[in-house]
């Protein structure tokens, strides 16, 4: 019978989530996305940041934080 931690994907590991946090607000303030594959939180992140009322110009000053 298989143990329920083999059942489960494991968590990833923090620093290469920071790491594609990164690069996804490197790609966002460079207006640069060359890629069509996204992780789903990079997708939910995404549609919260398109759904925000901020001018481009304040959106982009808020990524720079």
């Amino acid at each position: 019978m298989e143990s329920n931690s083999d059942m489960v994907d494991p968590l990833p590991d923090s620093e290469a989530v920071l790491a594609q946090f990164n690069r996804l607000i490197q790609e966002l303030l460079r207006g640069n996305m060359q890629r069509n594959t996204f992780w789903p939180w990079e997708i939910e992140l995404l549609l919260d940041i398109e759904s925000c009322s901020l001018r481009e110009s304040n959106k982009r000053d808020t990524l720079k934080r």
